[in-house]
């Protein structure tokens, strides 16, 4: 949102940050000056201090801050990492800052490794930069526009990637215990391969637990950032004061560094794909995702309220879990026990009902798998939905054969019958299929979320 200069306060003689708003769009001027309103207020060793603010002769806001000389954590992440004990620590100084802000009512929504700095290279001094995209609980209309996502892909709490337009400091808690876990394991918690598939795992998916990547970690510290990571702000610490007291009170014993560099583990367990290992007549119980929508299409999709509300009553009747993503994509969770086949064609049918309720041009897509690695299956998931859009490129309109199906993957072909399917320029689409009630279970098998 604009450029940061080295400055010179001619007053004092110290040297100073000088951020400079590119003038592109009226809600950043709004934004930029909200971040300077805001640190006026707040006076505390780990929140950059606030100069002066103004506007140049040219008509561009300043903010003139402190100058911080030194490593971002982002930084030594990428670098050596941290110790157990030092990550502790940061996590600690930056609770305690946090609280400063959420005591003034101010809350960042931006808490991520490349907005903590350590003046001089020192982690007992760590301070929170960037108050771009703060709001105070006084404000009560947002300047963020429809649809626009607040945050930062992997350290956005659940109630941002949903595009919810009220947060508290709880969301803040949620990213510094995003930041915390890296920290710990030198792995984003949540990490995919686009900004959609961060948003629904960080929505849909539990990340492992800290102590599976790194043993030296006590089970305290691993309850604690479980509970930081919790979905549901009510189920996460009640402020950052007492995350930051929890983190004091640890006696963590001392460890290798661990960053990005130096990495504990992969972070979860592979998916096999229905036509790996699987074969129609076994009996398996599956897992299957239905993504509506693509962030790679035109625009999110747009529901009347009445359509959203069928949405939702159609996939809890058929046992499964639906969650709205940004400001109008939507996952839908099936899972069932049987056979493959019996199993696939049901999940199949859903879909082909659910799909009625979705606009023609809207990509809907449908991965299954056997396996617990929730994570990868979604970012199946959502390379399927974007592969649509990348063929509705090249065949628009009534041309495309698969207008109106769902797309699907090879391996469900193959274990569908009595379906009509359709190959696309680089893929298939199931567009009907045997009628069914949308609660009819599989044959002598069980659902469930």
């Amino acid at each position: 949102m604009g450029a940061v200069y080295r400055g010179h306060d001619l007053s004092s003689g110290q040297t100073v940050a000088v951020k400079i708003l590119q003038l592109e769009r009226r809600d950043e001027v709004d934004r930029f000056a909200r971040e300077a309103s805001l640190l006026a207020q707040v006076t505390h060793p780990g929140v950059v201090r606030y100069l002066a603010h103004g506007v140049t002769g040219d008509e561009e806001p300043y903010l003139v801050m402190e100058w911080a000389e030194g490593r971002t954590l982002a930084d030594c992440l990428e670098a050596e990492g941290l110790t157990v004990q030092e990550s502790v620590f940061v996590a600690a100084s930056a609770a305690e800052a946090l609280n400063a802000l959420h005591a003034a009512g101010i809350f960042h929504r931006d808490v991520k490794p490349r907005n903590l700095i350590f003046p001089e290279g020192r982690f007992e001094s760590v301070k929170i930069i960037d108050l771009g995209l703060a709001r105070t609980t006084r404000q009560r209309t947002s300047i963020t526009r429809t649809g626009t996502i607040v945050g930062t892909p992997g350290y956005m709490s659940p109630e941002q990637a949903r595009g919810e337009r009220v947060v508290d400091g709880r969301s803040d808690i949620f990213s510094l215990g995003c930041v915390l876990y890296e920290c710990l394991t030198g792995l984003c918690a949540f990490h995919g391969p686009t900004l959609f598939a961060v948003q629904t795992k960080i929505i849909l998916w539990e990340p492992p637990p800290v102590r599976s990547l790194n043993p030296g970690i006590s089970p305290k510290l691993e309850k604690l950032v479980g509970e930081m990571l919790a979905k549901s702000p009510s189920q996460r610490p009640a402020d950052a004061a007492a995350v930051a007291a929890r983190l004091r009170a640890l006696e963590e014993a001392d460890s290798p560094k661990t960053g990005r560099g130096v990495r504990r583990g992969s972070g979860g367990a592979s998916t096999v794909s229905l036509e790996e290992t699987l074969v129609p007549d076994e009996e398996r119980r599956l897992q299957f995702i239905l993504q509506v929508g693509s962030e790679n299409d035109e625009g999110p999709l747009k529901l009347d309220e009445g359509s959203v509300a069928r949405l939702v009553a159609l996939v809890h009747r058929a046992g499964g879990q639906v969650e709205r993503v940004g400001d109008g994509w939507f996952v839908v969770m099936l899972s069932a026990s049987g056979k493959v086949s019996q199993v696939t064609a049901w999940a199949m049918q859903r879909a082909l009902s659910l799909r009625t309720l979705i606009p023609s041009e809207v990509p809907v897509a449908l991965v299954g798998a056997h396996g617990e690695a929730l994570d990868q299956l979604i970012d199946r998931a959502v390379l399927v939905a974007d592969a649509e859009v990348m063929d509705l490129v090249f065949l628009t309109g009534s041309s495309h054969p698969g207008r109106g199906g769902v797309r699907v993957e090879e391996s469900i072909v193959h274990c569908l019958d009595g379906f009509e399917v359709v190959r696309g320029r680089a893929g298939y689409y199931v567009r009907s299929g045997p009628e069914a009630e949308i609660d009819q279970p599989v044959p002598g098998a069980t659902t469930g979320q």
